[in-house]
């Protein structure tokens, strides 16, 4: 004989939840196949400098001033960031900081997969774009492709650049 279905049986089959493809495996494995790229932007993130950072160098009254705070107070100390520079000039602590950033993202992009690997490549794609109208203009007014060459993002720069170069020489 059949059992009749009791009012607690149809409000449990109600509420039967499906098991879904990767419920719990997306969030067993995170750790284990983006945990350090994470690592590795939280650590980045907590390099940049603070508003009190700001303050400090807004206080500082000369470049050495400048550079040692730099070096005493954040991670532009780590490896020695001015240490090389025996003439201290504003664009060699701009070339220096940029050189820092463009290692980071670079090594952000090695270690990204594809959903995060292709956004860092739209980043790099407007940087390669201003380069190679930097080149095209350059070559319209005759200046020296050496020139043109320290001028250039580094963000911005590919392979194809020296076919692009050779092209805008070849049109003088």
């Amino acid at each position: 004989m059949a059992r009749r279905a009791t009012v607690v049986d149809v409000q449990a089959s109600a509420i039967r939840l499906e098991p879904t493809p990767n419920a719990g495996r997306d969030l067993m494995w995170y750790n284990f196949n983006d945990g350090g790229l994470e690592a590795m932007v939280q650590g980045y993130r907590s390099a940049l400098l603070r508003h009190d950072d700001y303050n400090a160098l807004c206080q500082c009254e000369t470049l050495q001033d400048v550079k040692m705070y730099l070096q005493s107070n954040t991670t532009y100390g780590d490896p020695p960031f001015l240490q090389d520079a025996a003439t201290l000039d504003p664009s060699i602590i701009k070339d220096k900081a940029q050189e820092k950033l463009v290692k980071e993202f670079n090594e952000l992009r090695e270690w990204a997969d594809p959903p995060l690997s292709t956004f860092l490549d739209f980043i790099t794609y407007d940087y390669m774009i201003t380069n190679v109208l930097k080149l095209i203009q350059g070559a319209r007014n005759n200046r020296e492709t050496l020139d043109l060459i320290t001028r250039m993002h580094p963000l911005g720069k590919f392979e194809g650049m020296g076919a692009i170069m050779a092209d805008c020489s070849s049109i003088d």
